[in-house]
């Protein structure tokens, strides 16, 4: 298959999206297939075409790509791919669904972000309908609407999205992995064996819900010592990181790679409040490095932990349920078998596997 994929995010971004992508680019590559990957970053490989974009106010990480429809028909005019993957629905995606129609040519777009919700969190509640009607309109216009989570596309069907495919997202269970635990970190946290780790991973922003698991965990009576560690980065570190600043919040900033695994890997607990996920590839990174997770019952969530067998799960917004089901957690943080059981439900998830779908979901739109 000759495959062209349109976005704004890719590789080094730090994002679900940019990961699945450069995952999935990957694995393409690996099975036999010809991609080439336009987007807004710097081209660092040849399969790579780099075009102009701008800082989006809310997230500046990421570069939105320009309309770019002349520039895109006289590419694929040169070399016409046998399907257009949009990733993102900016102006630059929906300039390649234009594209790819003016030249027939199958199109499928990726639903990896729900901005209608995002941008509720940031301006106003009424912004929702309109943004989520613009997107059902963008995706409606495509052959087909690939998703991450049977969660999604439930939710995305009942709302009028039409010919949805679910196709979910792949772990490094070698480098994610229990293995990865270093004694050594936990002692510059100041947490010994007695001591629950709780960490948080993700973008430190208004859409992440942060704020509510660090209240939630400042008000949890235990026996227990804790210690709370909060990876990422983001908009909202610097005020937060002022406002808990207390002995037992550890914030480490940005982490990748080998890094980023231990920090898992020597942890006891994930916490994740976030509720506007369509996957949340952190769930499954937690999951294979043996945590006890402990997250809203939707999106990856809903799809990989049976609550109370290899994590802990309450109803979307249900804080109360949730705050109850993080103090199983913490007093259960050394149960082997429950650890084991959320090792061993991530094993099937390669990549290569993962992407094998996705060249089916695109085999058949075309």
């Amino acid at each position: 298959m000759n495959l062209a994929i349109v976005t704004d995010t890719y590789p080094p971004d730090i994002n679900g999206a940019a990961l699945t992508l450069g995952r999935f680019t990957q694995s393409l590559i690996e099975l036999g297939h010809t991609v080439n990957v336009i987007h807004t970053g710097p081209a660092n490989a040849s399969y790579e075409t780099s075009l102009s974009g701008f800082r989006f106010p809310f997230y500046k990480e990421v570069n939105i790509g320009y309309p770019q429809f002349f520039k895109l028909r006289s590419i694929w005019k040169k070399q016409q791919p046998d399907v257009v993957y949009v990733a993102t629905e900016g102006f630059l995606g929906v300039s390649g669904m234009l594209a790819a129609r003016h030249l027939n040519i199958p199109v499928a777009a990726g639903f990896h972000t729900n901005f209608h919700q995002y941008l509720k969190r940031y301006f106003i509640p009424q912004v929702e309908r309109p943004v989520l009607a613009i997107l059902r309109g963008i995706h409606n216009y495509c052959d087909a609407t690939i998703v991450p989570s049977m969660y999604t596309h439930n939710n995305l069907m009942r709302q009028g999205f039409k010919n949805l495919r679910v196709v979910g997202r792949g772990v490094n269970t070698t480098r994610f992995s229990p293995s990865q635990r270093s004694i050594k970190l936990r002692e510059t946290w100041g947490a010994d064996d007695d001591t629950c780790v709780i960490i948080i991973v993700g973008r430190i922003a208004k859409e992440k819900n942060l704020e509510i698991a660090l209240q939630t965990i400042q008000k949890i009576k235990t026996q227990r010592k804790l210690k709370v560690v909060i990876v990422g980065d983001g908009p909202l570190k610097s005020s937060f990181e002022n406002e808990y600043s207390s002995s037992i919040f550890h914030w480490t900033g940005l982490k990748r790679g080998k890094e980023l695994a231990q920090h898992y890997a020597s942890a006891d607990v994930m916490f994740f409040t976030s509720e506007t996920e369509t996957f949340g590839n952190v769930i499954i990174e937690s999951l294979a490095s043996g945590l006890i997770t402990v997250a809203y019952d939707y999106a990856a969530a809903h799809d990989h932990i049976i609550d109370g067998k290899n994590g802990y799960t309450a109803p979307k917004k249900n804080i109360e349920q949730l705050t109850e089901k993080l103090k199983l957690a913490i007093e259960n943080k050394d149960d082997a078998q429950m650890k084991s059981q959320a090792r061993e439900s991530t094993i099937q998830l390669t990549w290569l596997e993962i992407s094998k779908q996705f060249t089916e979901a695109l085999e058949s739109t075309i």
